[in-house]
C-alpha cells in the first residue's frame, strides 16, 4: 500500500510540473492571440484546448496528491499499541 500512496505522490507531481507548464505556454499564447487581434493576423492557433488540458492537469495533480500521504499522520501498524494518556 505504501508504495501506491508513493506512487499516486510521484504522478500528482508530475502532472503538477505539466500543469504548471502547459500553464506559462497558454499565456505565451495568449499574448500572441491578443497581438494577432490587435494587427488583424489570422495565423495563430487557438489555445482554448491547451486551457483545457491546463485545468485537468491541475484538477489530476491535486486528486493524485490528496491521497498520498499526509505528513502529519503517523503510520499505525497492527502490532502498534496505543500510548497511555
Amino acid at each position: 500500500m505504501k508504495f501506491l500512496k508513493w506512487l499516486f505522490i510521484l504522478l500528482g507531481l508530475a502532472a503538477l510540473i505539466a500543469g504548471g507548464a502547459m500553464l506559462v505556454n497558454v499565456v505565451w499564447d495568449m499574448g500572441k492571440l491578443m497581438a494577432a487581434v490587435r494587427g488583424y493576423n489570422t495565423g495563430v492557433k487557438d489555445p482554448t484546448m491547451r486551457i483545457y488540458y491546463t485545468a485537468g492537469f491541475a484538477a489530476l495533480g491535486g486528486l493524485l496528491l490528496g491521497w498520498g500521504p499526509r505528513p502529519a499522520e503517523p503510520y499505525r501498524t497492527r502490532r502498534a499499541q496505543p500510548v497511555p494518556h
